[in-house]
C-alpha cells in the first residue's frame, strides 16, 4: 500500500481518490457473490457463510424474544 502524506491546504490528486486499488475490486466482488448467493439460496447460503467467517453452525436464525429483552435492558437509553 502507498501512503500519500497531505500538506495542510494542499488539494488531493483527483486521479488518486478515484483509482480503485485491486484489494478494493477483489472485496466488493467478493461482497456481489455473496449477496448474489444468498438472494439465490437464501438462509441455506447465510448459513454456509456464517459457518466460513464466522466459525459457527446454526441451524435457526430466529434469536428467541427473551434474549432480545435481555439484550434490551443491557443497553444505554440513549
Amino acid at each position: 500500500m502507498r501512503v500519500v502524506k497531505m500538506l495542510d491546504g494542499q488539494k488531493p490528486d483527483a486521479q488518486l481518490l478515484s483509482r480503485e486499488s485491486a484489494f478494493e475490486s477483489d472485496a466488493i466482488k467478493a461482497a456481489m457473490d455473496i449477496v448474489a448467493a444468498v438472494r439465490e439460496r437464501g438462509d441455506d447460503a447465510l448459513r454456509e457463510y456464517t459457518r466460513q467467517f464466522d466459525k459457527v453452525n446454526l441451524e435457526d436464525f430466529r434469536v428467541p424474544d427473551e434474549q432480545i429483552r435481555a439484550a434490551a435492558r443491557q443497553v444505554d437509553d440513549e
